[in-house]
């Protein structure tokens, strides 16, 4: 059972909002039932936006319920700190995917006020941020070599102002998650900017998304996808954000950068592929860099609190000593 607007002149019921794998649920379903909600937009294709009342089982009409908003999460002043040091590595007719969270909020709100032009966007979600950068003039898709002129995304979360822009919408295409997600698609456009957060990286460079232990916290997403996609774009970069430090469940302040993750974390993109990882500390790239390379860049951008025992860690475990490098980490607070 699927939600999708009423039926157009055409026999067509467009899924709205979310796009993603409705078409591949209903290839694969025994009976296809759709529930008419009126507030939906229309979010134009793309592809396979809408299915055909030939396809159809039942149509179910009801009260209309007002559609699933999200407020834009606070900006705090690290993600500020983090974002800014992304935006620096951006340029003009670069083709932009932002995760969900405040820090890539942040970004596109530094986005919005900063000189950069002709910016295009590729997505999995598109957000609220993406209308702050173009009614700020910085989007405009030109500079993209697929579908270009378009916002490409699977899925919309956000204000109601946002659903209003897309809500038939010809600048907008939502397509299946097959298609944004796809590498080849993804690194078809120059100079993709991936940005993601997370929520631990070890001294390998390994990082965690979804979980931390045992404790799952979010789903896989399309974080690997567009990592890797913007490791193959022609010059692309794809950056993991995340503050230093958290306060855990007892109260007491744990870094983010670990020497390596607790028993049943999940690693959600590998070492071989984690491009930029940035902190309030300082932004580092770990593309072509040796392990000890790696370890001495992730303890330069962790918590001055926490560098001490991260070098203690990284000897401990054969990946760094001072012999390494002539350049010393700074453990100053």
């Amino acid at each position: 059972m699927l939600q999708t607007t009423p039926m157009d002149i055409h026999g067509r019921f467009n899924f709205g909002i979310a796009n993603s794998f409705q078409r591949a649920i209903i290839n694969n379903a025994k009976t296809v039932i759709v529930e008419i909600n009126t507030s939906l937009p229309t979010c134009l294709g793309g592809m396979n936006e809408s299915v055909h009342i030939s396809d159809v089982d039942y149509v179910v009409e009801t009260d209309n319920e007002p559609i699933m908003t999200m407020a834009s999460p606070m900006i705090t002043g690290v993600d500020r700190k983090v974002a800014r040091l992304i935006v620096e590595e951006i340029r003009s007719g670069a083709c932009i995917q932002l995760g969900i969270g405040s820090l890539p909020n942040a970004v596109g709100a530094m986005i919005a006020q900063s000189d950069l032009t002709d910016l295009g966007v590729h997505t999995e979600m598109l957000a609220d941020s993406y209308l702050e950068m173009f009614e700020a003039g910085k989007i405009t898709n030109h500079k993209k070599a697929l579908d270009t002129g378009k916002f490409v995304y699977t899925f919309a979360l956000g204000s109601q102002r946002l659903y209003d822009f897309i809500d038939n919408n010809p600048g907008c295409a939502s397509c299946s998650v097959d298609y944004t997600n796809s590498l080849r698609n993804i690194s078809a456009n120059d100079n993709v900017i991936s940005i993601n957060n997370a929520i631990e990286v070890d001294l390998y460079g390994q990082v965690s998304s979804e979980s931390a232990g045992y404790r799952q916290i979010t789903g896989t997403g399309g974080q690997f996808d567009f990592a890797y996609g913007a490791y193959h774009s022609k010059g692309g970069k794809s950056f993991i954000c995340l503050s230093s430090t958290i306060i855990d469940n007892t109260g007491k302040l744990q870094s983010r950068i670990r020497p390596v993750f607790d028993p049943g974390s999940i690693v959600t993109l590998p070492r071989t592929i984690t491009h930029y990882v940035v902190t309030e500390y300082g932004r580092v790239c770990l593309k072509g860099k040796s392990t000890w390379e790696r370890a001495e860049a992730l303890i330069s951008i962790a918590h001055p609190a926490f560098r001490d025992e991260l070098i203690k860690a990284a000897e401990h475990m054969k990946i760094w000593n001072k012999g390494n490098s002539e350049n010393k980490i700074c453990t100053a607070a």
